[in-house]
């Protein structure tokens, strides 16, 4: 299946309705046949997540979670990481380069910032969980789908 719109047109739709902040985490997928992208931005104390429909660009959800009512969500608001989600990019891509990126997400785990990842390549789903400033491989799950 693919989308018409391109990932970043669908990161550019989301920061325009979000009328400002940054993306840290997308994750692109195939529901009831149609490709839909889910933009998440950090603007402020919010994150902001849209899903986009990826034929026409047309928001077809949002939602925004207040990070300061939560105490490891607070972590994210005014997070400095030393990589952003194109260096990020860059580095799965030169690891893993027969993959596709399917999600791409800044989170705090056990108080840390990291980026949890999803990529196919073939019939195997990666996970992968990277330290948000070092780049360093926390964790990695490889499974195999069976269908």
């Amino acid at each position: 299946m693919t989308a018409s719109v391109t990932l970043a047109q669908a990161k550019e739709k989301a920061l325009k309705e979000a009328k400002g902040g940054k993306v840290i985490g997308y994750e692109q997928e195939v529901k009831h046949g149609k490709a839909v992208y889910e933009v998440t931005i950090l603007d402020g104390k919010n994150e902001k997540e849209y899903k986009i429909d990826g034929q026409s660009g047309a928001i077809l959800k949002s939602k925004t979670k207040d990070l300061s009512q939560d105490r490891e969500d607070q972590q994210l608001i005014g997070a400095s990481v030393q990589l952003d989600l194109a260096k990020v990019e860059s580095q799965l891509k030169s690891k893993y380069s027969n993959a596709s990126i399917e999600k791409v997400e800044l989170d705090v785990e056990d108080g840390k910032l990291v980026y949890s990842v999803s990529l196919r390549e073939g019939n195997q789903e990666i996970e992968l969980e990277l330290d948000a400033n070092t780049g360093t491989v926390l964790e990695e799950d490889v499974d195999l789908d069976h269908d």
